[in-house]
């Protein structure tokens, strides 16, 4: 019975951890992009389709925070003095955001003034085959000075021997940091719908014309190709005023709950087996339980997602963004 109880565990043990992994998560606040004027768009992702995707540029002149780490950050001093890798024992004590972003994939990081006068950081990271920018708003010349005495004190910090204070040390007329005249210019790209099956979608035009058939993951040459009943269409991305996904049709929701269902037990049968089997206990009754378990979560999760891609349609209106306004806009099934 004891053996029993031990293969059961392990499998549930299993497929919790298959069913609720969690990663990193870097900083992605709103208010660190709400005074860049952003364009609304569709864009390559090369072999996985398109997505529409809001896309800003950034302009400033670059901050030089500090002699010891110099005009840019890279990823031996971020690891070095523990930067962007989130909260540590090391400044979960100091009271100073940017030390605790946690940046998964970072490449690199540069400080800056924006337009507005305002500091603020450029960090590059790696997402999946890309390397993207994205900008992390700092509150004021202060904070760049006590960021400048985290990195030249480190060691004392480490050691406890150094404390940072709510307001900095260093003279506001110092050497460092440094505000140079060199221009820091960069776009950043928040994907806000990925394309990456045919999806059921309705275009107009600038001109006002509507075309209405499937979405195709597929663009080249700065436009994208919807199948209609007729034929399929090059559709220029520059020609298009909005564009509304209406979901799959409900049969899809059952469609991928059987799938999955199916799926789950099968991965269960095998898990149960091989968990049975480290525990010496009944293969056969073990992997029966496992196959149920793990087919009614498969078939449960496929249930929500099917049921998610049916919801309403969501339209998304092309162009300039104006104060955060324009978003995305849930019109109801059709």
């Amino acid at each position: 019975m004891f053996k029993q109880v031990v293969a059961l565990v392990t499998t549930v043990s299993l497929l919790f951890s298959t069913l609720c992994t969690t990663g990193p998560v870097w900083a992605d606040k709103k208010g660190d992009e709400e005074d860049v004027q952003a364009v609304r768009t569709i864009a390559p992702r090369g072999d996985e389709g398109w997505a529409i995707v809001d896309i800003r540029r950034v302009a400033g002149s670059l901050v030089v925070v500090s002699p010891v780490i110099g005009r840019e950050i890279d990823l031996e001093e971020s690891n070095r003095f523990s930067l962007f890798q989130g909260v540590t024992v090391f400044n979960r004590r100091i009271d100073l955001p940017v030390l605790q972003i946690g940046v998964p994939g970072f490449q690199s990081a540069v400080f800056m003034r924006k337009a507005n006068g305002k500091p603020a950081v450029k960090i590059q990271y790696r997402s999946g085959p890309n390397i993207e920018s994205r900008l992390v708003n700092m509150k004021d010349d202060d904070e760049l000075r006590r960021f400048r005495e985290y990195v030249e004190h480190f060691n004392a910090i480490q050691k406890d021997e150094y404390t940072i204070e709510t307001s900095s040390s260093i003279a506001e007329d110092a050497e460092y940091p440094k505000f140079t005249d060199e221009e820091v210019t960069f776009e950043m790209r928040r994907p806000l719908f990925a394309l990456r099956t045919r999806m059921r979608t309705q275009l107009v035009l600038k001109d006002g014309e509507k075309i209405r058939g499937e979405a195709v993951p597929v663009y080249e040459d700065e436009q994208i190709l919807v199948e209609t009943d007729l034929d399929i269409r090059r559709i220029s991305v520059a020609e298009i005023d909005r564009i509304r996904f209406l979901g799959e049709k409900g049969a899809a929701a059952m469609e991928k709950a059987v799938l999955s269902g199916i799926g789950g037990i099968a991965t269960g049968a095998f898990v149960g087996a091989f968990a049975a089997w480290q525990a010496d206990a009944d293969v056969k009754q073990t992997a029966i339980f496992a196959a149920l378990i793990f087919g009614t979560a498969g078939f449960i999760t496929g249930l929500l997602t099917g049921a998610k891609s049916t919801r309403g349609s969501v339209e998304y209106v092309m162009g300039p963004v104006e104060d955060g306004k324009k978003k995305k806009r849930d019109k109801g099934r059709d």
